[in-house]
């Protein structure tokens, strides 16, 4: 299996930044913060979580500003969580999140811009052009949202090296032979064989992927059609290994950014892209899960720092 930092299912991208008079945003230019972000996206709220390095506190004007957002201390990472009020006053990420082809790939904070790279298929155009000239319309003296790109998909790499130009990015992947039972074509309505990549961290129960497969579905049955030519599909499933891996990561607040799996018909590999700090945090979950679900054979695959990734 090749590192699929890239998603490259999807041919269209879009950047924005957003600016504004909010706190948030003067301080973080203030005291040049950086941040990246990590949204949850469930029950209709968007809500976000910015990381910063353990060291910030021993800045008086970033420890204010950790304090201002309670920020709290989580393997050696602090995280802020912002709730889905200021959220939405920022930005509408849950009617972006309806357009079904959405991809969520990088957030960030930096010296008071907090910029949203998504990636999108064509075929989708119109219904994100609206939102964005929707969005950009809205913005007030208080809040401006710019569209910096729209147009063909260009590499993560790029969100990617500013990212890991503060923090340490590791590419991870796992892999496991889900048993028999957990593959019944009547419970996989696009087959077992596909790509998915992660629209978007949700419900731990849900899993909101968009497919690459070969041939034809299963079964349409609860399955949205992105591209037919293209064999790309949207839908959300569940998987019990997955869906706990979602729910201790989420209650320990750990970042993870382009997630994605693959699975043959018999091995299913996971990957996705986390800080430095959070990896042995990561490893003892997979080594927990492999624990939990014996019959599953989980084991970690490769480790990989994405600066060996991108600079390939």
């Amino acid at each position: 299996m090749v590192e699929r930092l890239e998603n490259d299912v999807l041919d269209m991208e879009c950047n924005l930044s957003v600016t504004g008079n909010l706190q948030m945003f003067q301080i973080s230019k203030k005291f040049q913060i950086f941040a990246p972000a990590m949204p949850l996206i469930r029950k209709n709220k968007a809500e976000i979580y910015f990381f910063l390095p353990e060291e910030s506190s021993q800045s008086v004007e970033r420890r204010m500003f950790l304090e201002k957002y309670q920020a709290k201390l989580s393997n050696k990472t602090w995280f802020i969580f912002i709730s889905s009020d200021l959220v939405g006053d920022i930005l509408p990420l849950v009617q972006l999140s309806e357009i079904k082809s959405v991809y969520f790939e990088t957030m960030y904070m930096h010296d008071g811009v907090f910029t949203i790279n998504f990636k999108f298929h064509s075929s989708d155009i119109k219904p994100v052009s609206g939102y964005v000239m929707e969005a950009l319309s809205s913005s007030t003296p208080n809040l401006s949202i710019k569209l910096t790109y729209m147009g063909s998909r260009k590499s993560v790499e790029d969100a990617l090296k500013v990212i890991s130009s503060h923090f340490m990015l590791y590419s991870v992947t796992f892999a496991s032979r889900p048993p028999s039972q957990n593959k019944l074509i009547e419970d996989n309505p696009l087959g077992l064989e596909w790509r998915r990549f992660i629209r978007f961290p949700g419900e731990e129960e849900n899993i909101h992927g968009l497919y690459k497969i070969k041939g034809k579905p299963h079964s349409l049955n609860g399955v949205n059609v992105i591209s037919e030519a293209d064999g790309i599909y949207e839908t959300v499933t569940t998987n019990p290994v997955l869906n706990e891996f979602a729910l201790m990561a989420n209650s320990q607040s750990l970042a993870r950014f382009c997630e994605n799996q693959e699975f043959d018909g018999n091995i299913l590999m996971s990957s996705f892209v986390t800080m430095e700090s959070h990896l042995h945090s990561y490893i003892s979950m997979v080594d927990e899960l492999n624990r939990k679900f014996k019959d599953w054979s989980i084991y970690i695959e490769r480790v990989i720092p994405v600066t060996d990734i991108i600079s390939q």
